[in-house]
């Protein structure tokens, strides 16, 4: 399917109105035109196996029973081939543990017999595009790290952080073959610190989030800087790539699940209600035609 271009980004809720807005959670909302049908379930990122909205996605899934599913949060592609040996060794427990509402998901869809797909766009597009906008690769790479931190926290790691990005640095490396990441993640994540006052405060979610959140509002326990500046070039970079995901795979596969955070929910509805609304169902008509 040819895409309308351009899609009309300026549609996006800023992302600062969007961190102020009340809304659901999870948040969702169907997208429908001609046989086309999309579901959006924008959870809260959460690795509690307790939390109501796991039963949520399991009802939501059982009744819908979808062709396939968007998933966020796995971009590298050799990880996401190699996705269903590793789910095929978890419970849910753990399932949700090591990944949050998008393990989970996958977890749903192998057991169905049902597609998943990555709704982001690789580490390779996405690095090279943040350097390519003018960003450092030492800038570039403390915010890769630093944003693994509250995921750490959530997950009451026992392995130190430093342990704990070892298999994402091992991604990094394989996606961008930068030779400043050929040191060990205790250096890697020194020089990251010099970006936060000097000391990254481990087991402060608070901080954590601060660190790398996109928004000059924050409560932060430390001045906006270029991570987060960043983070907010990368969070515009992935919201376009995810709709433009979601518009291609919806053209082919008539029931379309859509599993990622909330926010990116929130921001995007603008964007995707107007491309439904005004041109798939002119695509689907001329296709049956």
């Amino acid at each position: 399917m040819k895409l309308p271009e351009p899609l009309d980004y300026t549609k996006f809720i800023p992302i600062e109105a969007c961190a102020h807005l009340e809304h659901a959670l999870p948040y969702c909302y169907e997208l429908e035109a001609g046989k086309s049908s999309v579901y959006i379930f924008g959870a809260e990122h959460s690795n509690d196996s307790a939390h109501e909205q796991f039963a949520l996605l399991k009802q939501l899934f059982e009744d819908r029973l979808p062709s396939c599913i968007l998933l966020e949060g796995i971009q590298d592609e050799l990880v996401f081939a190699h996705l269903h040996t590793i789910i095929n060794k978890l419970d849910t427990v753990a399932a949700i543990m090591r990944g949050g509402e998008a393990v989970y998901a996958a977890q749903l869809a192998l057991a169905a017999g049902t597609t998943w797909q990555s709704i982001e766009p690789t580490d390779t597009e996405l690095f090279f595009y943040l350097e390519k906008f003018g960003y450092t690769r030492g800038e570039i790479i403390a915010w890769a790290l630093l944003r693994l931190l509250p995921q750490y926290i959530r997950r009451s790691e026992v392995l130190h952080f430093a342990d704990y990005v070892e298999p994402f640095l091992t991604q990094l490396k394989r996606a961008t073959e930068w030779p400043e990441l050929m040191i060990e993640s205790r250096v890697l994540l020194s020089e990251a610190a010099v970006f936060v006052g000097g000391n990254i405060k481990l087991h402060s979610e608070r901080a954590a989030l601060s660190y790398t959140s996109p928004l000059a509002t924050a409560n932060r326990d430390h001045d906006y800087t270029v991570l987060n500046t960043i983070a907010a070039t990368a969070t515009e970079y992935r919201d376009r790539a995810m709709v433009r995901n979601i518009i291609s795979a919806s053209a082919h596969f008539t029931s379309l699940l859509v599993v990622y955070g909330a926010s990116h929910a929130v921001r995007q509805e603008p964007v995707l209600r107007q491309y439904f609304s005004n041109y798939l169902p002119q695509v689907i008509s001329e296709a049956d035609n």
